[in-house]
């Protein structure tokens, strides 16, 4: 599967800087968005500014787009109405959007957090139900389930990764437990971009 054009929103955070490169590898032509200015680094890069919260701003931003690769969102644990705008209305309006479009994926990111009240003794796999331990892993949980809906119901593909500490090494032994690269980020989402898929939650 090649692509004309992908979209990486959140792409001014840490993890999504990390793997701009390799994804701009897939592709002619790569557009960037977040809420705030930034700078890419990337030669065939265009920024655009946008809150995903305002459906007017996320409309546009899937114009022309072939697959998006999705990091924008509150990356933490935060109150209802923080979550609510960052988290569930920006998931509502891509997807909504990029079916109105015609994208053809997206990969996302998902979070260990969907499943972090299982015991920590316990070894899980991707089958397991959601259980979330927080308000954040609740709007985790609600993008995985608005992913699979839009696969069965649009033909949207979808593929989740539920990211656990992302960086060059785990500060302690519990982040080893959760810990992914940036390379071996770079080649799932490459996976997920290419492999044939309906809606896939890997880790």
């Amino acid at each position: 599967m090649s692509f004309d054009r992908i979209l990486v929103t959140g792409a001014a955070g840490k993890v999504a800087r990390s793997v701009l490169a390799p994804i701009a590898a897939l592709c002619r032509s790569l557009w960037l968005t977040d809420i705030a200015p930034f700078e890419a680094s990337i030669a065939h890069a265009e920024v655009r500014i946008a809150d995903l919260a305002d459906a007017a701003q996320a409309t546009p931003l899937l114009d022309g787009v072939d697959a998006v690769v999705h990091f924008a969102g509150y990356p933490r644990e935060a109150a209802w109405p923080v979550l609510l705008e960052a988290n569930i209305r920006t998931t509502i309006n891509l997807w909504e959007a990029a079916a109105a479009a015609g994208v053809r994926r997206i990969v996302y990111a998902s979070s260990n957090h969907a499943v972090g009240y299982y015991p920590r003794d316990q070894r899980i796999d991707a089958a397991v139900p959601v259980r979330p331990d927080g308000r954040y892993g609740v709007t985790k949980a609600f993008m995985e389930s608005v992913a699979q809906m839009y696969a069965d119901k649009t033909g949207l593909q979808a593929f989740g990764m539920r990211i656990g500490y992302c960086g060059p090494q785990p500060l302690d032994a519990r982040m080893l437990s959760h810990w992914l690269h940036p390379e071996d980020l770079a080649r799932l989402i490459e996976v997920g971009l290419t492999a044939a898929c309906h809606h896939e939650i890997v880790y």
